[in-house]
């Protein structure tokens, strides 16, 4: 049997995502300013001028996605 998953959950609660080629997690917003900040991904806009100011998309085989899921794992309540 062959399962496609597209996002990861914690509680009822998605944490990470695949949109559109792009990984996207659940952070804190101060943590996502960091990261966009250091040009590790880009706030996830889900829509034309819709900013999630808690999400982060992150796109390219450097990414360190094991760190940022465990993260995102981790700040969910």
């Amino acid at each position: 049997m062959h399962v496609l998953a597209t996002s990861l959950k914690r509680n009822e609660k998605i944490i990470a995502m695949s949109v559109q080629g792009s990984l996207v997690f659940k952070l804190s917003k101060a943590r996502v300013d960091e990261l966009v900040e250091k040009r590790v991904g880009a706030r996830f806009e889900p829509g034309r001028g819709r900013v999630m100011k808690e999400w982060l998309s992150v796109r390219g085989d450097d990414v360190p996605w094991l760190e940022l899921v465990r993260e995102a794992h981790d700040n969910a309540s």
